[in-house]
């Protein structure tokens, strides 16, 4: 097994264990701690990590990210053994699960910048720069699947002590995979450098895809978001014959972007020629989620309208794995690898931000029927449309 793909085996075993570990906490103090406020605490500590995201990105910039994602691994490990101690020495749950969720989120803020930015010193050409980024984004939505499936079988044990000790084999496992691999084994890694944090932060703002791409995704996202929030409730309103729509659509994304990834990463020729395909694909997506809606204002029979959601989230699944996967590799590619950690750092800050705020303003649209559903797909097709004949992406694209 090559460098390269342990660093995927762990990020792959890592994420099913944060997946699992989040959606079990949250299950155990709604349904054995009572507590609502218990679950809104522990879910505050996500914004550890979109407000840390920055820093953490200007950390893979100046140290060695092989380093940071071997310490993120054997952190998280830490801190889950830790919770398994505090739980069987009876200290107050809520508390205990609170502290490990922001020392797990402020691990993320320096882990994820460092695996997103670590492609590159694997990489000899453009090829197999975005087969890695390929790999790495099929293991990330893959680990979703898997760790919600993982969370679904530790909820019927009756004991959190063995629910938590399978989460902490997994990630045991994850730190094997990166302590196997040499310090060394990373000769093209560029982290150095000696620039403050404002000067990274005044410098990356100015960038070229970061000022013309950002603004397009930005909009999109929060369209996206918007819609995922109403999603729900709309779902169990048209299709109350089918109580498990919701869960079928994100299986449905999930194992899509799965087999897509394979299928980019192990038998797509020429992978490259995809970059320059950045707002078809966007379009495709948009169109992908506009078609279950489009479908609601005319149809009325519960079986076919599941259908149409199914099919309209894999067209959504593959176009968005282009598209993540398109994204990834261009910002690499137009940005200098000692500012690769503190870029993504302020995309995932701002990106991190956008779901949590939508959902906010989503009870304001509460009873939205399918037309205003449709319209709210409208600006995941008509900005990326813009883009296809806006000169500064036509360019941006035309020097990947």
């Amino acid at each position: 097994m090559t460098h390269f793909k342990r660093i995927v085996m762990n990020d792959l075993l890592s994420n099913v264990a944060l997946s699992a570990f989040n959606i079990y906490t949250i299950w155990y103090l709604a349904n054995v701690v009572h507590s609502q406020s218990a679950v809104a605490l522990f879910g505050c500590a996500g914004f550890v990590e979109i407000v840390l995201a920055s820093f953490g990105g200007r950390m893979s910039d100046r140290f060695p990210r092989i380093n940071l994602i071997r310490i993120g691994s054997v952190a998280r490990m830490v801190a889950l053994a830790f919770l398994i101690v505090m739980h069987k020495m009876s200290v107050s749950f809520t508390a205990v699960s609170v502290a490990v969720g922001c020392v797990l989120s402020f691990v993320t803020s320096f882990y994820l910048p460092a695996i997103e930015t670590i492609a590159p010193a694997f990489s000899e050409d453009d090829d197999e720069l975005i087969r890695n980024n390929a790999s790495l984004n099929m293991v990330q939505q893959l680990a979703t699947i898997l760790g919600s499936a993982l969370s679904g079988v530790l909820v019927l044990l009756k004991s959190a002590l063995v629910s938590y000790g399978i989460i902490l084999v997994i990630m045991v496992a994850s730190c094997v995979m990166m302590l196997r691999i040499p310090s060394d084994s990373v000769n093209r890694e560029e982290t150095e450098t000696d620039e403050s944090m404002i000067d990274s932060l005044r410098q990356v703002v100015h960038l070229e895809v970061i000022r013309v791409l950002l603004p397009y995704a930005t909009m999109i996202n929060v369209s996206f978001w918007l819609y995922w929030y109403l999603t729900p409730m709309y779902l169990a309103r048209r299709l109350p014959d089918f109580k498990a729509a919701y869960s079928i659509q994100e299986m449905t994304i999930g194992i899509t972007a799965g087999v897509s990834g394979f299928l980019f990463s192990h038998v797509v020729r020429d992978a490259s020629r995809h970059l320059h395909g950045y707002a078809q694909w966007l379009v495709l997506q948009g169109v992908g989620i506009a078609l279950f809606p489009l479908g609601a204002v005319f149809l009325t029979n519960q079986k076919v309208l599941l259908a149409l959601l199914v099919v309209s989230w894999i067209v959504y699944g593959i176009a968005n794995y282009m598209t993540g996967t398109i994204f990834v590799t261009i910002v690499q590619k137009k940005t200098e690898t000692k500012m690769l950690g503190v870029t993504y750092g302020v995309v995932f800050s701002l990106f991190g931000a956008i779901a949590p705020l939508s959902s906010v303003f989503s009870p304001a649209f509460s009873s939205i029927g399918p037309v205003g559903l449709l319209l709210l797909t409208l600006p995941m097709i008509v900005l990326p449309a813009v883009m296809m004949v806006d000169r500064r992406v036509n360019g941006l694209m035309r020097g990947v």
